[in-house]
C-alpha cells in the first residue's frame, strides 16, 4: 500500500481518538502523514471549556506514541482553530478525510447556513464518517446504481483500502430503476470488474419495491463498512440501518472548481 495524507477533522467537543484511530487501524505505512484540523466555527460556545490545538496535538502524539510499532507514521496538527474554507482548502491535498458522525452533521448545517448546502460538492477528497460507536469492520457494502458518480467512488475506495477489499465479505447492492435491467453488457462489466478486486464478492439486485429484501442480503449484526456517493442519509435505504455504519463517501470534484472566498459568511455554487 502507498503511504497516504489522511486529514483528521475534529469538532473541539472534546479530545476524541476515534479519527486517528481509525486511521492508525488501516495506514502504518511508511512516511503516512496524518493532519490534525480544529474547525473554529465547531468549538464549543464563549463561556464553556474548549480544547486548544497545542493541547490536541499532544493529546493525539501521546496516542501515537503508545503504538510501538507505528513509529514510521507521522503527524502534525495544524495550528488553527481552522475556518469551514480552510477545511475545503486543505482536502485538495489530502487522500482522505475522517470525522466522526456528530462533526459530519455540524458541517452540513454549517455548511448550509453559508450558502453551501452540497457541502461534498466542495470537498475534494472521499470522506470516512464514522458511527457514534466504531467497531471492527467486518463487512463491506458497496451502493451503486451503475452511474459514473457510484464507479468513481467505488474505485476511490479499491485505491485507499485495498487490504479490505482482500480480506473482507464484500456485497454489491446494486439498485434498479423499477426493477428493469438497463445494459446487461455494463452490469457484466461492473460485476467482473469488482471481481477482479474484491475477493469475496456478492451481488443483490434491489429497487424501491424490493427493498425489504436488503436486510437478506446485509446481515445488521456485523459491522459494515458502508461504500456510496451520496451524503445524505435520508437518500438511503432505511433497512441498511446505516446510523451503525463507517460511511465511506466521495463526491467527484469537478475540475473547474476552485476553493470558493467566503463573503460575509455566503457563498455560491457554481451552477
Amino acid at each position: 500500500m502507498n503511504r497516504k495524507k489522511i486529514l483528521l477533522v475534529l469538532n473541539g467537543q472534546e479530545y476524541s481518538t476515534q479519527e486517528m484511530q481509525f486511521a492508525l487501524q488501516h495506514y502504518t505505512v511508511l512516511g503516512s502523514l496524518l493532519v490534525g484540523m480544529l474547525l473554529q466555527e465547531l468549538l464549543p460556545e464563549h463561556g464553556k471549556h474548549a480544547v486548544t490545538p497545542d493541547h490536541y496535538k499532544q493529546h493525539l502524539l501521546d496516542l501515537l506514541n503508545k503504538q510501538a510499532n507505528l513509529k514510521a507514521v507521522r503527524f502534525t496538527m495544524q495550528p488553527g482553530p481552522h475556518h469551514l474554507n480552510d477545511l475545503l482548502r486543505e482536502s485538495h491535498y489530502a487522500d482522505l478525510a475522517v470525522l466522526q458522525q456528530e462533526t459530519f452533521e455540524q458541517l452540513c448545517g454549517l455548511a448550509k447556513q453559508k450558502g453551501l448546502p452540497d457541502l461534498l460538492r466542495l470537498v475534494s477528497c472521499p470522506v470516512v464518517v464514522l458511527p457514534e460507536t466504531p467497531a471492527p469492520v467486518s463487512q463491506l457494502v458497496l451502493l451503486s446504481n451503475g452511474c459514473p458518480e457510484s464507479m468513481g467512488t467505488i474505485k476511490a475506495f479499491i485505491n485507499l483500502f485495498p487490504h479490505l477489499c482482500r480480506e473482507l465479505p464484500t456485497t454489491l447492492l446494486l439498485q434498479k430503476e423499477n426493477c428493469q435491467v438497463r445494459d446487461l453488457e455494463s452490469e457484466k462489466a461492473l460485476v467482473d470488474y469488482l471481481r477482479y478486486h474484491f475477493k469475496d464478492l456478492a451481488v443483490h439486485k434491489w429497487c424501491d419495491d424490493t427493498a425489504h429484501t436488503l436486510r437478506y442480503a446485509v446481515d445488521p449484526a456485523q459491522h459494515a463498512l458502508l461504500v456510496h456517493e451520496g451524503y445524505d442519509t435520508a437518500e438511503l435505504p432505511a433497512n441498511l440501518h446505516t446510523h451503525n455504519m463507517t460511511r465511506v463517501l466521495n463526491m467527484p470534484w469537478p475540475a473547474e472548481m476552485a476553493v470558493l472566498p467566503l463573503q460575509d459568511g455566503q457563498a455560491t455554487l457554481p451552477a
